[in-house]
């Protein structure tokens, strides 16, 4: 399989790095924010971290961390004020297939998806290997054909687990680290718009050269 080269990318670093350093220089990066959860009469209901920022902080969670927004470390397994469950890292079911049914009206070429080999899946049928910078993790990568698109496109069970999505044409590229609880889209303009549109979900615009926060 001849796989479409990747945007240039800084040295990975840690996860004190920038935004751009995870996914390349593009013209917008934006940052869909995985919501919380709360449990109301056994129904468990979405939480936007938008409702969760202290009155006194007066800030949008665009440049904000999960311990900024609760006041709970991520990880910390106990609930907070205003939610019972934290947000997931990695791919998240209700951010992927909003995102996905987003972007891909822009897409130019073959897109493609690709699964952290970290996770300790099943190796995939006709898969690719790549690794996103040299010595990092490295990636099973499947073109999102008309098998694997509609099951992307719903909450799951996803036959690949889609920790990345980018197209040939380089309108788009989305990362869903596993120890973000944010999927990351760094993307031209006209994606950007339709993203910030999207009433589904809770993105917001970040710079590039911003410090990541988790």
């Amino acid at each position: 399989m001849n796989l479409p080269p990747l945007p240039p990318r800084e040295p990975p670093g840690p996860l004190g790095s920038t935004w751009a350093a995870l996914v390349g220089p593009w013209e917008v990066v934006v940052r869909v924010l995985h919501p919380a959860f709360r449990l109301v009469d056994g129904k468990v209901d979405p939480v936007r971290w938008a409702a969760l920022v202290p009155v006194e902080r007066g800030q949008s969670p665009a440049r904000m961390g999960w311990h900024d927004v609760s006041g709970v470390r991520l990880h910390a397994g106990r609930p907070g004020r205003g939610w019972d469950g934290e947000p997931t890292t990695g791919p998240d079911p209700h951010v992927v297939p909003a995102v996905l049914a987003t972007v891909l009206p822009f897409a130019q070429g073959t897109a493609w998806v690709g699964q952290w080999t970290g996770r300790g899946a099943p190796a995939l049928a006709g898969a690719s290997r790549m690794s996103l910078w040299q010595g990092a993790r490295e990636y099973e990568v499947v073109s999102l054909d008309d098998r694997v698109r509609p099951s992307l496109l719903s909450p799951g069970p996803w036959p690949v687990l889609p920790d990345l999505l980018w197209d040939d044409g380089a309108t788009f590229f989305a990362l869903a680290d596993v120890d973000l609880p944010s999927t990351l889209v760094g993307c031209t303009d006209p994606v950007a718009r339709a993203l910030l549109r999207e009433s589904r979900l809770e993105a917001y615009p970040v710079a590039g050269t911003d410090s990541v926060r988790a």
